[in-house]
């Protein structure tokens, strides 16, 4: 008899039978909207007729063709130590499998390498060490953060897909790196600027004195006097 009949029947029904019934019908119309009744009914019919020797690894790989793609779920960031005990940036990609969350791969890039600068003094590979420290902070960072976020619900087997999300995204770090630069070597020429003092102005050419052109005017009376002497008289012959 259903439910309706024995409502019918006794309109006293309790909390916890109607809950139950309200329970079955949730379930019959989840599997039947998953076609699972179909699907199971098939799988069966076809064992019966196969008839394989191992049964559960046969109904395994009948699911298994069923089953949803995985797909990333995260990446995981962290620090390794290599074959020659340096400190890496390892990233662990974990994808959804069958409802449970595997990892998958993972893959190291080492944080040490030979010196940019080519500077070997104590305080060049400090600075060197430094820089490295902090790329692989940043890294980290990034790994467990923006990319996990972007990656996440994407299929792992889509390479060109997730290149093309990585590549944008290196991309627009580099350029916000390069801004950042230039910034700061605008507020260092501009502090440099203001910091050196402009040259004082020439001062401005003395007046000529008295005393200057009196001495002017005496030296002029003492040229034209020697001048006079230094003639020789006029002929006078010439006129007679």
């Amino acid at each position: 008899m259903s439910f309706k009949g024995i409502r019918g029947c006794n309109s006293r029904v309790s909390k916890e039978d109607q809950e139950f019934y309200d329970l079955r019908q949730r379930a019959a119309e989840y599997y039947r909207a998953n076609s699972v009744p179909q699907n199971i009914e098939g799988v069966l019919n076809q064992m019966f007729l196969e008839k394989p020797d191992d049964i559960y690894g046969y109904l395994a790989n009948y699911f298994s063709q069923h089953s949803a793609k995985a797909v990333i779920c995260r990446t995981e960031g962290k620090e390794v130590y290599d074959g020659n005990g340096q400190i890496s940036a390892q990233a662990d990609v974990y994808c959804i499998i069958r409802n449970e969350e595997k990892w998958v791969s993972s893959g190291a890039v080492p944080s040490h390498g030979e010196l940019a600068s080519g500077r070997t003094d104590p305080s060049g590979v400090a600075e060197e060490s430094s820089a490295q420290s902090h790329a692989l902070e940043t890294a980290l960072s990034w790994i467990n953060q923006p990319i996990s976020t972007m990656l996440r619900g994407l299929n792992p087997s889509d390479q060109t897909t997730i290149d093309k999300i990585l590549s944008d995204f290196f991309l627009a770090r580099f350029l916000e790196n390069e801004d950042e630069k230039r910034k700061e070597s605008e507020a260092e020429e501009q502090k440099s600027a203001e910091s050196t003092p402009e040259p004082a102005p020439p001062p401005p050419p003395q007046p000529p004195t008295k005393d200057r052109k009196g001495a002017d005017k005496a030296l002029l009376r003492k040229k034209s006097v020697c001048m006079e002497q230094c003639l020789p008289p006029a002929d006078s012959s010439g006129c007679s």
